[in-house]
């Protein structure tokens, strides 16, 4: 699917059973692979999907498996001999092979003619009854779509060419099916065999009928852009280590902070723990060089505009827009004709009924309001119902004029923000190819494209103004468009690439399909870029200068993490970990290495480091509640440290110490302390308490009671 040139095309995808279908479709989906114009389905659903496409006026309702095994039971309930009452029991390959005989073509009628054995003469009475059941309930099965979607089969290919056709070699084919996918893959630009590589598959399967297929490769690395070289990978245990094991990559490369990138996939909890964790260690940061459209005033007003289009031209839109300062109003202040509005919420519809303005008027006298306010907000309103969407048979071009006058009249834009209108317009374009077909469309189409405008105005980003030096924290779309000569990206696990492959559902079914245009520029192409050609894009243009980064647990949600696509891709799951250990503080590198390189760069890095040493092993060789006083409690506040260790130090104690003398908490010691808390929880809940103390203590002065 990625080598396909069309990213719109239809591309179908013929699995062996119903539940691979739905697991081909999970598997593009974790792949950010947009799901509209991809059919993976089994050969008698793409005969399905041919005739609903072709002949959608048809209502019939279609006869599942699962009803068919059931009626197949209720006739051989029926039968007097007791042969007859056990074919009920294969009610499945029953209905299976009475499907196989009316794909072929055969009647009922030949088919009781040429019945010798009792069981053939069985099977042909349950024929005729199912052939008679379909008629009189007018129901129609899978051998009715099958061999209707023959007949559609080449109107269908020239209607919709796919883009590709792929099949499964474990795929059980039919002379029927075969026919259709062969009539089918003749008008794709590409056909192929997807292989399993076993040597003896029967003679039904898709390996032998479609053995003159070429058999499917996969993506090899130096196609990638990777180079003979995998990329630098770290791995740790959880996501604060995974956090922490960068930042000491960084400092010990060496590498500038100013030349140095950090992307995350998820922005929470990334952003914040990343920014935290660069305050614990000193290491200075900045957000990035460059921001969200919507944060720039342009982004915003036009943002705010269009959310006002979706939400049907509400009253409080409006006003908001207005004391926002993201509209202008024709005469008089922003803030008089807001509390106009606010004072009399009419719509711009009942604005311009006639009989309207004078009952406000006299209401306004009777409530003692200024009639120029309220003067001025009707003007206002009628120079937005000018330029505001109507209800032609072209939604997209008239949001986007609206765009264009919204931009000229009311945010007034300057030199400043000429960059964000551009890009505004530049990236709302394609909202003119949006066609309706010569159908008109309703409030709610253009509320559907507004919407989804919305959207991508929250995708795109702009260069920042001014930046404050240190390491940049950025999102993944934004990284590598700076400077930096090393690139960390952080998250690639399962959950947290998940979390970018939502698709959007604002766009009702036949909408989308009256809005899809053949270029790839239209909303179905406009969808959240995948992980794996973000860092793709970053490894093409820094083939050294990349290091992928996961961890393997979650501790918020108590379960494992396995590696996103892009991990598996490369083959990060192989690799050594990188330069870095993965430490959560100072006291882990100590007790893993007492002796080697990370106690020297600890050493540097932390203030009252050998402090902490001291309390890291007091704690690793003594039991909790015997601590022999290596800290003492009442010693004068110290400064503000980097290491969750010193911050141990200075709250003076190990864990069950620090409870009970310093808090004062009744600690009774559990017989088998795992019994009631995981060593996990235990030190998640008390590095929270030592840190809290720790923070109290230097903000007063004082031991907190």
């Amino acid at each position: 699917i990625r080598e396909c040139d069309n990213r719109t095309g239809l591309k179908i995808i013929v699995a062996p059973s119903s539940h691979a279908a739905r697991m081909i479709r999970t598997a593009l989906a974790r792949q950010g692979c947009p799901l509209i114009n991809v059919e993976a389905v089994t050969p008698v659903e793409l005969a399905r999907h041919v005739g609903r496409t072709m002949v959608p006026d048809d209502r019939r309702r279609t006869m599942s498996s699962a009803e068919g095994a059931l009626l197949v039971r209720r006739l051989t309930s029926e039968m007097d001999s007791e042969a007859g009452r056990l074919l009920g029991r294969a009610a499945f390959p029953v209905w299976a092979a009475i499907q196989e005989l009316r794909t072929s073509g055969v009647s009922a009628s030949d088919v009781i003619r040429a019945a010798r054995r009792p069981h053939e003469r069985m099977l042909a009475g349950l024929l005729d009854s199912c052939e008679r059941h379909l008629r009189a309930f007018g129901l129609r099965d899978g051998a009715h779509f099958l061999r209707s979607a023959i007949d559609l089969a080449n109107d269908f290919a020239s209607r919709r060419p796919p883009e590709l056709v792929a099949i499964l070699d474990q795929v059980r084919v039919s002379e029927q099916e075969e026919r259709l996918i062969r009539i089918i893959s003749g008008a794709s630009r590409r056909s192929v065999r997807i292989g399993t590589g076993e040597a003896d598959v029967p003679s039904d399967r898709a390996a032998v009928v479609f053995s003159d297929w070429p058999v499917a490769r996969g993506s090899d690395e130096k196609e990638r852009g990777t180079g003979a070289d995998p990329p630098a990978t770290i791995r740790a245990g959880e996501r604060r280590e995974e956090i922490a094991s960068v930042l000491a990559d960084i400092v010990a490369r060496g590498t500038p902070f100013d030349d140095i990138e950090i992307a995350y996939t998820a922005e929470d909890p990334y952003r914040s723990e990343i920014r935290a964790a660069c305050g614990r260690y000193g290491i200075p940061f900045s957000d990035g060089g460059r921001i969200r459209l919507v944060s720039t005033r342009t982004g915003a007003a036009v943002a705010a505009a269009l959310r006002w289009v979706a939400g049907g031209y509400p009253v409080d839109g409006l006003v908001s827009m207005l004391r926002m300062g993201f509209a202008h109003p024709a005469q008089g202040t922003a803030v008089d004709v807001a509390a106009v509005l606010d004072r009399f919420p009419v719509s711009l519809a009942a604005a311009a009924r006639p009989g309207t303005r004078d009952r406000l008027v006299e209401r306004a006298r009777q409530e003692f309001v200024d009639i120029g306010h309220l003067t001025d907000a009707f003007r206002t309103m009628d120079a937005l119902r000018r330029i505001v969407p109507g209800s032609g048979r072209k939604p997209g071009g008239e949001l986007l004029s609206f765009v264009e006058s919204f931009l000229r009249d009311h945010v007034r834009v300057d030199s400043a923000e000429d960059e964000a209108a551009a890009l505004v317009l530049r990236e709302l374009a394609f909202l003119e190819t949006f066609d309706s077909g010569g159908e008109s469309t309703s409030i709610g189409d253009a509320a559907a494209v507004a919407s989804f405008a919305v959207q991508v105005l929250e995708r795109l980003s702009v260069p920042s103004a001014a930046g404050s030096g240190g390491v940049s924290i950025v999102p993944l779309d934004d990284a590598g468009f700076g400077r930096a000569d090393r690139i960390y990206v952080v998250g690639l696990d399962d959950q947290s690439c998940s979390e970018r492959n939502s698709q959007d559902s604002l766009l009702t079914d036949s909408f989308r399909e009256r809005l899809r245009d053949s270029d790839g520029r239209g909303p179905l192409a406009r969808r959240d870029i995948p992980v794996s050609a973000l860092v793709d894009r970053l490894m093409l243009s820094r083939p050294d200068g990349v290091t992928l980064c996961r961890s393997m647990y979650d501790i918020s949600v108590d379960r494992p993490l396995f590696p996103g696509i892009r991990a598996v891709d490369t083959g990060a799951e192989e690799l050594q970990e990188g330069a870095a250990r993965p430490v959560l503080d100072a006291t882990d590198g100590f007790l893993n290495d007492p002796t080697g390189s990370p106690v020297e760069l600890a050493g540097h890095l932390f203030d009252h480091i050998e402090r902490g040493r001291i309390a890291a092993e007091a704690k690793a060789s003594i039991e909790w509640t015997e601590y022999d006083g290596l800290v003492d409690a009442r010693e004068a506040p110290l400064p503000p440290t980097h290491s969750p260790s010193a911050l141990e130090t200075l709250a003076a104690c190990p864990y069950r110490y620090f409870l009970r003398y310093v808090l004062r908490v009744p600690v009774h010691k559990p017989a088998d302390p795992d019994e009631w808390m995981t060593s996990r929880d235990r030190g998640q809940i008390l590095h929270e308490l030592f840190e809290r103390h720790a923070l109290r203590r230097m903000e007063t002065g004082r031991v907190p009671a």
